[in-house]
This record gives C-alpha cells, sequence and structure tokens, in this order.
C-alpha cells in the first residue's frame, strides 16, 4: 500500500467535508439575510397599518378639521413605536 496514495485520499476527503461546511454556512447566511428581510417588511407594515388606523380614525370620529393634526401624530407615533423596541 503506497502511503501518498493514503494521504493524498485524506487530503481529498478534508477538502470535500470543508466544501459542505462552506455550504452549510451560506445556506445559514441566506436564512439569516431572509430573517432580517421578513423582520424589517413586518414592521414596515405594522407602521403602515397604524398610520392608515389613526387616519380613518381621526376622520371618522373628529370629523375632517382635525384630521391633518390625528395624521401628523399618527405619522409620529408610527415611527416612534419600532424605534424604542
Amino acid at each position: 500500500m503506497d502511503l501518498s496514495n493514503v494521504v493524498a485520499h485524506g487530503h481529498r476527503e478534508r477538502e470535500q467535508e470543508v466544501g459542505k461546511l462552506k455550504n452549510v454556512y451560506a445556506i445559514v447566511d441566506v436564512c439569516k439575510l431572509l430573517v432580517v428581510v421578513v423582520v424589517v417588511v413586518v414592521v414596515v407594515v405594522v407602521v403602515v397599518v397604524v398610520v392608515v388606523v389613526v387616519v380613518v380614525v381621526a376622520v371618522v370620529v373628529m370629523g375632517g378639521g382635525l384630521a391633518a393634526a390625528a395624521l401628523v401624530f399618527g405619522v409620529v407615533v408610527a415611527i416612534k413605536l419600532p424605534i424604542h423596541r
């Protein structure tokens, strides 16, 4: 049995294992990126929903005159909520 063949075979197996680990780490990185994107999208959707609800409530409850003030208040609250979390 040639010792150089055994050593070369061991190196090939090691390179294959390292390649598999790199693939696993790449998949984990993609999953982390997807989680970040989903969290950002959810925060944006929540902010938009809060603004829309505040505007609708302002128009229905207070009438058109105070709707602009309520809109500004709603936008400020919606922007500050995710920042403080």
